[in-house]
């Protein structure tokens, strides 16, 4: 077996020092996309609804009248915080055009990344994972999830990776169609990204899984989510979460977060700071609905809507809310323990600038949000800091991207390190990339 890491892989880390220390609320990022998902509903979004949102008949139109842009509006935020932005690593490559959610997440000062590519001939899902140490960063081993005890792969689809940190490792879940159709399954990977365990299929619903969630609270619960898709039979899609053991099955029942009859897709959990853990999903109507459920996953309070969206990024202190009323527009809504709106929604850009494919992750008391940024000059993928209240304190362009290839991931470490991952999709090619981002500055 090769080393796990390989030590001619390093870069170069500048210290730094934060000017106060401040609380990290816990969270994962939560989006969806998938290179073959299911079909979603039929519905006309229409014109953005703000009012549930705010508590009035409230209109936010291209010039973002009634809506608070931050602290730094007026400007391309003058330099307020200083960030250190490695060059971008190159995860894996394919022929083809596969728009699709990576997966991320941190433990201690380690990333775990899961991707896909096809090497040599099937669809299998790939982890590595980078180090921070004393002398740098390094960068681990690729290591194949969707593989057979024996290794091998198998002729099955495998999408939509999500992955949660444990105590001596990762656990890794997907959506896979190698049994009895598409199912959710799980694996766990050591601290390296070496799989520790066999498959383990955790849902039983012949072939109608879809929008797998993993998160894992400060205790060390960890809870999975998956949407019961069954839109061709019986006209419902249901967001279900039960909780997982040391091994990745199922400690107990599938518990419902959407209502009974609802169409739910894109589901979504992570702790929350306060009450334990929020579910979230979009609805029929393409309303983002966000559910406090407790640590076996069984709802503790009643869902609550935050009005139309094009694309949610949950997260348990600010909720990202991608909305397009004439442009493509990425909003912060400050929330309670149970979910509610705690404030004024705020727009996450800059006036220059468009958003799409948001992810998010906690950033010191606040957020980091992740997403393609476009303006005149082109798309870029960007950085947009945002404290409790949902006021953009900074963003960092970091370099070109495509239009297309999905959500952009994103997960914060112990020492405030940022890591992204995104695919990127031209001229039938399809290619992942990671980038890591350190800024000195507590929101």
């Amino acid at each position: 077996m090769p080393h796990p890491f390989r030590p001619s892989r390093v870069l170069p880390l500048t210290p730094f020092v934060w000017g106060i220390a401040m609380a990290t609320a816990s969270g994962l990022l939560a989006s969806a996309c998938s290179d073959t998902p299911p079909s979603p509903p039929t519905s006309d979004i229409g014109r953005p609804d703000f009012g549930h949102d705010l508590g009035s008949d409230v209109s936010v139109g291209p010039d973002q009248t009634n809506a608070d842009e931050g602290v730094d509006a007026a400007t391309a935020d003058a330099g307020m915080i200083d960030c250190e932005v490695e060059a971008p690593d190159m995860l894996g490559s394919e022929v083809g055009s596969v728009v699709q959610r990576l997966a991320i997440a941190s433990r201690t000062n380690d990333f775990a990344i899961v991707f896909r590519e096809r090497r040599p001939v099937l669809d299998d899902l790939w982890v590595r994972v980078y180090r921070d140490t004393p002398d740098g960063t390094t960068e681990g081993t690729d290591y194949a999830i969707t593989t057979d005890a024996a290794g091998m792969g198998v002729s099955s689809i495998s999408r939509d990776p999500v992955v949660a940190a444990t105590a001596t490792g990762f656990v890794t879940a997907w959506i896979d169609n190698r049994d009895v159709g598409f199912e959710m399954w799980t694996r766990l990977v050591d601290a390296d990204g070496i799989p520790a365990t066999t498959l383990n299929r955790i849902t039983t619903t012949g072939g109608r899984s879809a929008f797998p969630a993993l998160t894992r609270g400060s205790d060390g619960t960890l809870l999975a989510g998956y949407v019961l898709d069954d839109l061709a039979d019986e006209d419902t899609s249901e967001f279900f979460v039960a909780r997982l053991d040391a091994t990745g099955a199922t400690a107990g029942a599938w518990a419902r977060a959407s209502a009974m009859g609802e169409v739910a897709v894109r589901g979504m959990l992570v702790p929350d700071p306060s009450t334990g853990f929020l579910s979230g999903w979009v609805d029929g109507s393409n309303n983002a609905r966000v559910r406090p459920v407790n640590v076996s996953g069984a709802p503790s309070g009643s869902a609550v809507g935050h009005g139309v969206v094009t694309a949610f990024a949950l997260n348990g202190v600010v909720l990202v809310l991608g909305r397009n009323s004439g442009f493509d527009g990425i909003w912060g809504q400050p929330i309670t323990g149970v979910g509610a709106a705690d404030g004024l929604l705020r727009s996450a850009l800059a006036n220059d600038a468009t958003g799409r494919d948001p992810g998010v992750a906690p950033l010191n008391g606040g957020v980091v949000v992740a997403y393609r940024h476009t303006t005149v000059d082109g798309t870029m993928i960007a950085l947009a800091l945002l404290n409790s209240r949902g006021e953009r304190m900074h963003t960092e362009v970091l370099g070109e991207t495509t239009a297309q290839g999905g959500p952009v991931s994103v997960a914060v470490n112990n020492e405030g390190r940022i890591r992204l991952a995104w695919a990127e999709v031209e001229a039938n090619v399809t290619t992942t990339f990671t980038q890591a981002i350190q800024c000195a500055e507590p929101l």
